[in-house]
């Protein structure tokens, strides 16, 4: 299991912190630029979200903007979970979707979902 939260604080800092049973995970789920944006991807992650995303945000997108563009050019987008924040819109994430779910399963509940303005997990 792999868990990551994504945290802006009131002066535009960016936080990302990673835990997995993955030796060096954090070495390719998560990128940031400062004043720029941070991500973090994992489950089958895709490393190419890194770059993208954050080029993306550095030309001004939005975290839900650039998430929504990386995840429509992914075919592999129901494997994945990102986080992602930019300076000055609310932190956005995507969960993956279990594809044997109960039928009262809600991932909106919990996965990528616990988000304030600031602060994903």
């Amino acid at each position: 299991m792999t868990w990551s939260i994504l945290a802006r604080d009131e002066h535009g800092h960016f936080g990302v912190a990673i835990a997995s049973r993955f030796f060096a995970v954090g070495a390719l789920c998560v990128h940031s630029r400062r004043g720029v944006g941070a991500l973090s991807t994992q489950a089958l992650m895709n490393p190419l979200y890194g770059p993208a995303g954050i080029e993306a945000l550095g030309s001004g997108y939005s975290a839900a903007d650039t998430l929504s563009t990386l995840l429509a050019a992914d075919e592999g987008r129901d494997q994945r979970q990102a986080l992602m924040a930019s300076p000055n819109s609310p932190t956005h994430g995507h969960p993956k979707f279990p594809q044997a779910a109960p039928s009262d399963y809600d991932p909106s509940a919990w996965m990528a979902k616990r988000a304030a303005a600031s602060l994903s997990l």
